[in-house]
């Protein structure tokens, strides 16, 4: 009973939430993943026009893995394809939107890394080729409720320590490295998991709730389930975005090119 009143709660927060997009000229991001797969469903029962979007590397795992879910969810969706010509020129526009950012905040949780690169690149392609002026990104749910393969590597204290220190960082640097990528191109990017009711929320939620059994993100697999979603789709497990899309294997494969590791690259575009 009390873990029904915990999925009633969020599922009430993340409609609030949703209810104050944009009413027109929205995308969402869609990688097929619980994340955005219930933001789908959510947004399509309440109603709200969007477009959803993929995007990765030909035949990359988020490419079919977001066809499979858009199938399920009766979406219409739309793939960007990220081509090696392409990726070439978007590394130095990249580096050099996020070196910007982190001159003009000085904070070493901005500073270019390949990891940063990497994870943001693809919101570069998606920024570039949307044409709609806001996209709806699942952000925040992985640090929140315990996405990554870390966390359910730790003990239960542990996990929630990492888990609130990943979210601190998510809020005061990853955020603003994406609304640098999207504000490049004129765009806005919008992060339904992080209102301040649901960040409030998920500091309050138990552990269990979000990781139970070795599977994170419990309680949004458990809302999904109530609104209709497959148990295959709701239990899926999913990669990060940079390993999804393939940008990371993406700017290895440049970076070997030159005879050079990727920090090696980054430092190099740089000092150019």
């Amino acid at each position: 009973m009390e873990e029904q009143i915990y999925i009633n709660n969020l599922y009430k927060f993340l409609k609030n939430s949703l209810s104050k997009l944009p009413k027109k000229n929205l995308a969402l991001a869609f990688s097929g993943g619980i994340d955005s797969s219930l933001l789908a469903k959510l947004m399509k029962n309440l109603g709200i026009n969007f477009t959803a979007y993929t995007i990765g590397a030909k035949d990359s795992h988020d490419l079919i893995q977001a066809e499979k879910s858009a199938k399920e969810l009766k979406l219409k969706l739309q793939k960007i394809i990220i081509n090696e010509g392409e990726f070439n020129e978007a590394i130095p526009i990249e580096l050099k939107v996020l070196q910007q950012l982190y001159k003009e905040n000085k904070d070493e949780n901005l500073k270019p890394t390949p990891l940063r690169l990497s994870y943001n690149l693809p919101l570069f392609f998606l920024a570039k080729n949307i044409k709609e002026k806001y996209i709806v990104l699942g952000q925040g749910a992985d640090e929140m409720f315990g996405g990554y393969e870390k966390h359910l590597k730790l003990k239960k204290d542990k996990a929630k320590e990492e888990m609130d220190n990943n979210l601190k960082t998510l809020l005061s640097s990853g955020i603003k490295q994406n609304q640098a990528t999207f504000s490049f191109f004129n765009k806005q990017a919008l992060f339904p998991y992080l209102t301040g009711e649901i960040i409030t929320f998920s500091s309050k939620l138990p552990q269990e709730l979000k990781i139970n059994n070795n599977t994170g993100k419990y309680i949004l697999r458990k809302l999904s389930l109530s609104l209709g979603l497959s148990k295959e789709l709701a239990f899926k497990q999913k990669k990060a975005m940079q390993y999804g899309t393939d940008t990371r294997k993406l700017l290895v494969k440049v970076a070997k090119k030159q005879g050079l590791i990727v920090s090696k690259l980054i430092k190099k575009i740089l000092n150019q």
